[in-house]
């Protein structure tokens, strides 16, 4: 009589395809797709990251982990487990709620916040780069060109 092998070692595709495993909400194990939550949360973090001014690799050794897998958070390819989420919480000064403003409950879409957006984040941050006198002049070309538009669509 063979023993019983409880765990298989596979020996070609055929069987790893096989022996993939499905979640309860039908995601392969072996090859997931972010989820907007995931995305939503890791786009809070590089943005918060980068408001607070210190590398993946800094954020990374306050928390306990290498710069790769902040990375991997920051781009929604690793879910952050609970308490990882707590500890970049206290890293960061932020409360848990931070990471998940802008979700709407009950909707699998991230909601389209203004404020969560990268373009938002690089405008404002070039903005305050600039001197006060090229930014008032700035405002008033972007006020223009807004009224412009609105008297072009008018029409």
């Amino acid at each position: 009589m063979q023993p019983l092998n409880f765990y298989p070692s596979p020996g070609n595709d055929k069987e790893r395809e096989q022996m993939k495993h499905t979640s309860k909400d039908g995601q392969s194990g072996t090859a997931r797709r972010a989820r907007p939550v995931d995305v939503h949360v890791g786009e809070r973090l590089h943005q918060k990251r980068q408001q607070v001014g210190i590398s993946q690799g800094a954020l990374g050794r306050m928390v306990g982990v290498n710069f790769q897998q902040i990375q991997k958070y920051e781009n929604g390819h690793n879910r952050i487990s609970a308490s990882r989420l707590w500890s970049i919480t206290k890293a960061l000064d932020v409360p848990v709620s931070y990471f998940f403003k802008g979700l709407n409950p009950g909707d699998k879409r991230v909601s389209d916040d203004l404020f969560a957006r990268h373009e938002t984040f690089a405008l404002l941050t070039a903005w305050y780069g600039m001197p006060e006198s090229q930014r008032k002049l700035l405002l008033e070309l972007v006020k223009d060109m807004a009224q412009m538009t609105d008297l072009a669509g008018a029409n």
